[in-house]
């Protein structure tokens, strides 16, 4: 049982502080420690070290950082979480170097929190787990049944354990001081005492065959290793282990060697045999060929890996290992080996153990390759064409998955549910679903997989167990591919899920089931035929059955079993190669042909045999053979027709152009690939004439235009980035000058950069957008002459100049002030807004002190403040802050941030405009405690005409138009506006501008605004 998480909270807020008791309180397993302050926490924290510390950055007195500080060196090494309303990436890398697990923004994501806690939690506890199987691990060694001495240099044993003296037959059991050496030459191990004390370092081994005192004979497997203490002592190591078993093995292996190297010879696939504790192989002449080697290759593993591509030689060996430790029940992978002539050859590489000693430790390995070559090439080309259509028309049957390797979050299909027992209306996460039902073992197993592709040839090829919900356990294999992202790292994994269960539950019968040799044939998953010719008796083995869909005892062992199967078209030239072999014409035959299964259709296979006994006479007694399903093969075949049809057809029905631009980077060149054919239809040339000649199109683009489509290009594949542009094309055919708008994102591969990418004819677009743009301009300039004389006389009489009014003529005089002041704000955004989005607003840009700037704007928007029962508050430096702006378009800015959080502030409350220099940049921010901004709503909160609340909108007034002319005209000042909002709490708008000269940063406090704005 893991002993509760300690978690230690670090926060002076007291609602924030109620606030992490409620998120954690949901967490079991965990006790909760909070404090209000730096100075209380430390001491706390030092005496009860946390296992997780959730830290806020600013506290008073001491702040997170330096309490981290004060811990370092104090034994205390929580996980840390800092959480901190700053978004300085300054302090974030600090924050990091210090040692902090992970960082977390103010305003407090409460969903975001609780998954980053659960995600720290999750590895703590495996950490207390794995210390508590280190523990366990060590008790095991102790007992360990190899027989172990530790001897000094003299020979004497100073300890050993009881499994040395039981090894070696000596009851009572051999005591400490007992000179080993002379008891080992007495059983027969030669010059025993100088092999054990002989001078030197290192390690040795020898096997030897030993005679006990009980007169048994031993085969036993010494280990000797020497040290040397830095004071020049000689200690000697001694591991002892029983052979036996193993011995014997070897020698029956050595009897059946004739008939597995018949078993070999008969394949067509490359077979091999691997002899662990020698290393030694037997390879068939079909597994030498396939590599274009002869018989002088040496026969040995360390030959084997020099021939493995440098990208698959660690998972071969890893998969390899699995296989060897038990992990997997057998091996199998897809690598690729050099042949002599220098390319590579893929092969299919399938193994199993069939012989373990004694301990259980493997000690020989029977597998098959298949020259898989042009099945992985239809494959690449399948999944290319897979990953165009988003890899959404796979075979029936199996489930398709994605995974963010940022935030570990997955996406699952409907079979992918299926695979896994469930449905997609599963109310359990995608995570939960795979923790449940997978073992600890497994997860593990794929989690390295994955790492391992991020790093390594980007592919995850495994297969796992899973338990269904109704207790039935399942097998899934799985393919997945990293996708990568334009800077080059790893952003996502594809992959599909195929159930395998049935095939592998075939393979544990056929091995059960069938001698060595029959396993050896059969374990690249072909069925094998044995037919007595002259009786007509025929072994069809299980898989041969099972391929048709056949149980073992449905089908009558008999070769007319096979000539009834076999379709009658495909019977005459069939009959005529296997008489042919029969009758000495030819040495074996290999044929496709289509055989009947149980469900009444036919399924392609390949059929091979050869006669391999034969009479005085020269007749042929016996032939033997495999089946190959060639079902998946033609399947992979025809979907691949498939999806290209259904590619081309979407491309031809498409709006827009889709073509393929391939760039080499070592070359410097690029050419269109691909070019769907609408490209006649919309620019006026042949997609064929494009794909030869591209110079066709750019020779075509507006001559004003023309430069800059080349400069974006450049800037595109300089970047390994997205491409848009947007231009005008003169056709060539009928002299028509259309606007055109192109974009395109990039694929890099070996040394290449693929833009899959659309163009599309946007003329109407924007000619809808010049009449929009004329249209809104001329109104709003037509109608601002005549309101500002109206609104001039309106505001002459209500001065009384022009004598006194009545008072109810008075109140209908300022109403129409009113209305007509906001229906002069109306216009001047909207021809701000015409100007910018026609790209006509011009800026006065120079390099001014902002203080005085702000001050003026705190003073002319005082009264308006105060209509709103609202006070303004200044916070600047006492010395002055630099920028480049536009001074009236600046106080356009902070007016229009101003005049928004007094209308929605309550009355009595701060309105707070701050200006300060850091880092190189200068922020200028408006703060209210108003309502705030709706999470709903933020992002649309710059968007034309937008409004939170279109009843608060009648209440406050507004043109919708105001923060989407203030971010343009920020941006224009090379600038950026934030926003961070907590509903009823606070709400901060930023215009973040670069510092144009080195300021100070003394704060003055008199009433919050310096001497100098006064």
């Amino acid at each position: 049982m893991l002993r509760p998480v300690q978690i230690a909270v670090v926060e002076d807020s007291e609602t924030f502080r109620r606030l992490y008791q409620s998120l954690l309180g949901g967490f079991e397993h965990c006790s909760v420690s909070m404090y209000a302050t730096a100075e209380q926490a430390l001491p706390g924290l030092q005496q009860n070290p946390p296992d997780l510390l959730i830290l806020d950055y600013v506290l008073p007195g001491m702040n997170g950082l330096e309490l981290l500080q004060a811990l370092d060196g104090t034994g205390v090494q929580p996980q840390v979480l800092l959480v901190t309303a700053q978004s300085d990436r300054t302090l974030q890398m600090q924050a990091l170097r210090m040692g902090v697990t992970d960082i977390i923004s103010k305003p407090l994501d409460e969903v975001l929190f609780q998954l980053r806690v659960r995600m720290l939690l999750q590895g703590i506890q495996e950490r207390q787990a794995r210390l508590r199987q280190e523990h366990a691990m060590a008790t095991l060694s102790a007992a360990a049944p190899i027989g172990m001495a530790l001897l000094a240099a003299d020979g004497r044993c100073i300890s050993l354990n009881p499994a040395l003296s039981r090894l070696l037959g000596c009851y009572p059991p051999l005591s400490p001081d007992y000179r080993l050496g002379l008891q080992l030459e007495q059983m027969g191990l030669q010059a025993g005492s100088h092999w054990l004390l002989e001078e030197g370092v290192g390690l040795d081994a020898r096997e030897a065959l030993l005679m006990l005192p009980d007169g048994r004979e031993q085969w036993l497997r010494l280990h000797r290793a020497c040290t040397l203490s830095p004071e020049g002592e000689r200690t000697i190591w001694l591991h002892v282990e029983d052979i036996q078993v193993t011995r014997q093995l070897l020698r029956q292996l050595q009897e059946s060697q004739l008939r597995l190297q018949f078993a070999l010879e008969l394949t067509e696939d490359g077979m091999w045999e691997w002899d662990i504790p020698s290393g030694n192989l037997l390879l068939n002449q079909r597994w030498l060929d396939m590599l274009g080697l002869d018989a002088s290759f040496p026969h040995h593993v360390s030959a084997w890996e020099p021939l493995v591509h440098p990208d698959d030689v660690g998972p071969a060996i890893q998969r390899l290992q699995a296989m060897l430790d038990g992990v997997a029940p057998a091996y199998e992978f897809e690598h690729r080996l050099r042949h002599r002539d220098g390319h590579w050859v893929w092969v299919l590489g399938r193994a199993k153990v069939v012989v373990y000693g004694p301990e259980g430790k493997p000690v020989r390995v029977v597998g098959t390759n298949v020259d898989v070559s042009a099945r992985r090439n239809a494959l690449e080309a399948s999944m290319e064409m897979g990953e165009k259509l988003q890899m959404a028309t796979a075979t029936a049957g199996i489930g398709i998955w994605e995974l963010d390797l940022e935030s570990n979050q997955s996406r699952w299909d409907a079979q992918t549910y299926r695979l896994f027992g469930t449905q997609a209306d599963d109310p359990r996460s995608t995570q939960t679903i795979w923790n449940e039902q997978l073992s600890e073992a497994d997860r593990q197993r794929m989690a390295d997989n994955i790492t391992i592709a991020r790093m390594g040839d980007g592919m995850v090829v495994d297969e796992f167990a899973v338990v269904w919900p109704d207790g039935s356990p399942h097998v899934l294999r799985v393919h997945a591919r990293v996708g990568r992202k334009s800077e080059g790292g790893a952003g996502r994994l594809i992959g599909v899920n195929i159930d395998v269960t049935e095939d592998r539950k075939r393979e544990q019968a056929l091995a059960e089931a069938e001698a060595r040799w029959r396993f050896a044939l059969e374990g690249s998953g072909d069925g094998v035929w044995d037919w007595q010719v002259q009786r007509g008796d025929a072994y069809l083995s299980p898989r041969w059955l099972q391929m048709l869909g056949y149980e073992a005892d449905e089908l009558p062992m008999h070769v007319g079993t096979w000539l009834n199967l076999l379709h009658p078209e495909d019977k005459p030239r069939v009959l005529d190669a296997v008489n042919a072999c029969i009758g000495g014409v030819i040495p074996h035959f290999q044929f496709e042909c289509r055989m009947r299964n149980k469900q009444g259709g036919y399924q392609w296979v390949l059929d091979r045999g050869t006669v391999i006994e034969r009479d005085a006479a020269g007749r042929a007694v016996r032939m033997i053979g495999t089946h190959s399903d060639l079902t998946r093969l033609y399947d992979a075949e025809s979907a691949l027709r498939r999806s290209e049809a259904r590619l081309l057809d979407i491309t031809d029905h498409f709006p827009g152009v889709i073509y393929q631009w391939v760039y080499n980077t070592r070359l410097r060149e690029g050419t269109f690939t691909y070019v769907s054919s609408r490209h006649q239809d919309l620019f006026g040339i042949a997609a064929e004439a494009i794909m030869v000649n591209d110079d066709l199109f750019t020779n075509c683009i507006h001559p004003d235009d023309r430069q800059a489509y080349l400069d974006s290009v450049d800037a595109a594949v300089a970047e390994a980035g997205e491409w848009r542009y947007e231009g005008r094309f003169r056709r060539p055919d009928s002299g028509q000058e259309i606007w055109w708008q192109g974009a395109s994102s990039p694929q890099q591969e070996e040394g290449l950069l693929i833009y899959n990418g659309v163009l599309l004819d946007i003329t109407e677009r924007k000619r809808m957008e010049r009449m929009r743009d004329e249209f809104v301009a001329t109104v709003s300039h037509e109608l601002r002459t005549p309101l500002t004389s109206i609104l001039g006389s309106l505001k002459l009489a209500d001065s009384g100049q022009l004598g006194d009014v009545p008072a109810m003529v008075a109140e209908l005089h300022r109403i129409s002030i009113r209305n007509a002041d906001r229906l002069l704000l109306l216009i001047n955004d909207l021809l701000d807004m015409s100007k910018i989005e026609s790209g006509m607003l011009s800026l006065q840009l120079e390099t001014l002190p902002l203080l005085p700037i702000v001050q003026d704007v705190m003073a002319m928007n005082q009264a308006y403040a105060q209509s709103f029962g609202v006070t303004l508050l200044l916070e600047a430096p006492a010395g002055d802050v630099t920028a480049t702006v536009d001074r009236n378009r600046l106080q356009q800015i902070l007016t229009n941030l101003l005049s928004n959080a007094c209308k929605f502030s309550p009355v009595g409350e701060q309105v707070v405009l701050s200006l300060k220099a850091q880092g190189g940049q200068v922020c200028l921010s408006v703060t209210d405690h108003g309502p705030g901004i709706p999470d709903s709503f933020r992002h649309r909160l710059f968007s034309k005409f937008a409004q939170a609340d279109s009843s608060d909108t009648r209440q406050k007034g507004g043109t919708g138009l105001g923060l989407v002319i203030t971010k343009a005209l920020v941006e224009r000042m090379a600038g950026q506006i934030q926003v961070e909002s907590v509903p009823d709490v606070e709400t901060r708008f930023s215009v973040i501008l670069p510092e144009a000269a080195a300021t100070r940063t003394a704060f003055a406090t008199a009433d919050g605004i310096p001497a100098s704005a006064t």
